[in-house]
């Protein structure tokens, strides 16, 4: 499983695909692990501001024949 670094076959692209586009092979890391790296990262550059927080939803709505919007 991912937390543990074992490879997980999720399907498309394969490895050879992959490698068309990118040198690097596709990889799944949690996002609790991914915001930690990349906070520590952004809080390294002098320029680079975090907003945590920033955005709220305030309301859902659903329309005539159609899902939430």
């Amino acid at each position: 499983m991912a937390a543990t670094g074992t490879a997980v076959e999720v399907g498309y692209p394969t490895a050879e695909q992959s490698a068309v586009m990118s040198p690097t092979s596709p990889a799944c890391v949690p996002q609790d692990h991914l915001e930690a790296v990349l906070g520590e990262h952004f809080r390294s550059l002098p320029n680079a501001r975090i907003e945590l927080d920033a955005w709220r939803l305030s309301g859902v709505t659903q329309s005539a024949g159609r899902g939430p919007t």
